[in-house]
């Protein structure tokens, strides 16, 4: 398994926006994620804002292997971390093609969070999708936006991609 590593000094500490139910993953049998009401619904196990209350035990998947964005780019600014910037970046490979989420993780997205991220996706030619009340964006490749078209063609106010290959 090909796990990154994490940036000299940073460590989740008390964060724990990844496991407050802003982003879904079954975890023990349980779901959590964004519920029908639109509330995030955390894992079962965490303590928010102090950490794992199952740490010892918790699973390789996601919970071991899963390490945020703000951990593995050291390009990412400090002010960034989930539980400041209320902001998780998470870099995914779905059909083979790779492209960063920005997730809302407790209050609308900060400006300066996302015109960093829009910039960097552009200046280095990355694909970029990113979460705003429920609606899906994205910029990126030809092949990232048609990804993007075909897995989200029934919501009413996506805002298609710009190629950036």
């Amino acid at each position: 398994m090909d796990l990154l590593p994490l940036v000299n000094g940073r460590s989740c500490d008390n964060c724990t926006k990844c496991c407050d139910g802003y982003m879904r993953a079954e975890i023990a049998g349980k779901t959590m994620g964004i519920g029908e009401d639109g509330l995030p619904v955390p894992c079962q196990f965490v303590k928010t804002g102090e950490g794992c209350g199952n740490y010892e035990n918790r699973p390789l998947i996601p919970c071991q292997v899963f390490k945020c964005d703000w951990l593995t780019n050291e390009q990412m600014p400090e002010s960034f971390k989930p539980s400041r910037s209320n902001a998780i970046f998470s870099t995914r490979t779905i059909r083979d093609v790779e492209y960063t989420m920005l997730i809302e993780a407790g209050r609308k997205l900060d400006s300066e969070v996302l015109s960093w991220a829009i910039s960097d996706a552009l200046a280095n030619g990355k694909n970029f999708a990113w979460r705003v009340l429920g609606n899906i964006f994205w910029i990126g490749s030809e092949e990232f936006n048609n990804m993007m078209d075909e897995d989200y063609p029934l919501l009413e106010n996506i805002e298609h991609g710009q190629d950036i290959s």
